[in-house]
């Protein structure tokens, strides 16, 4: 089944390392993935939406760290895998 509740959010923690911390969020709605593949989309100065960057992580991960606060240029998307092949696409994050 395909990953849903694709959401980005950010938590704070106080403290000597503390600071603002961004990620992208799922709901792990598959019991037999091998992995999830989580899409960053950026629309670039004309426009157009391109692929910025892709990972694939662990299966049943529900979420992934950021490099920085994502903006209105910015989407993530979700999919499942295993052997059998890839499941649909989450819902798009902003």
């Amino acid at each position: 089944a395909a990953p849903s509740h694709c959401k980005t959010g950010h938590f704070r923690i106080i403290g000597t390392f503390g600071g603002t911390f961004h990620y992208v969020q799922w709901r792990d709605n598959s019991a037999n993935e091998d992995g999830v593949t989580v899409e960053h989309w950026w629309r670039n100065q004309s426009g157009t939406w391109v692929l910025n960057w892709s990972v694939n992580r662990e299966a049943n991960s529900t979420g992934v760290g950021l490099a920085g606060k994502p903006g209105p240029n910015d989407k993530f998307r979700v999919k499942a895998f295993n052997a059998s092949g890839d499941s649909a696409w989450s819902n798009w994050a902003h």
